[in-house]
């Protein structure tokens, strides 16, 4: 089974594509949302909402990947699972909130990914 990608930032569209361009991943991503009017960014869920209602996906069938504080809270008030990316160790003891796994490298969270 494959996976849809998604990207769900705090920034503007047209910021994240040209991010994603210029390091040649723009494709992998099925779809790319952004703050505008009307769609507040993280900690608020509505990034991550309009992914689940553009995708037709439910929240029980995704998973957040973030590597902030902010991107955990959204995801949970969005009711998704969060899987945090802390390659440095520095979030995993202080998190307000919890994630369903802490992954040091984007290897690890392939592997983590393959699993659920």
């Amino acid at each position: 089974m494959g996976y849809v990608l998604a990207v769900a930032s705090s920034s503007m569209v047209e910021r994240i594509n040209e991010f994603l361009e210029h390091f040649g991943v723009l494709g992998y991503f099925t779809a790319v949302f952004g703050v505008r009017p009307g769609v507040r960014g993280k900690p608020e869920p509505g990034v991550i909402l309009e992914v689940l209602r553009e995708t037709g996906f439910k929240p029980e069938e995704t998973v957040y990947v973030g590597d902030k504080e902010v991107d955990c809270i959204a995801a949970r008030k969005a009711g998704v699972d969060f899987i945090l990316v802390d390659g440095k160790k520095l979030l995993q003891e202080t998190l307000v909130c919890e994630p369903v796994t802490v992954v040091t490298s984007l290897l690890e969270l392939q592997l983590v990914v393959k699993r659920l």
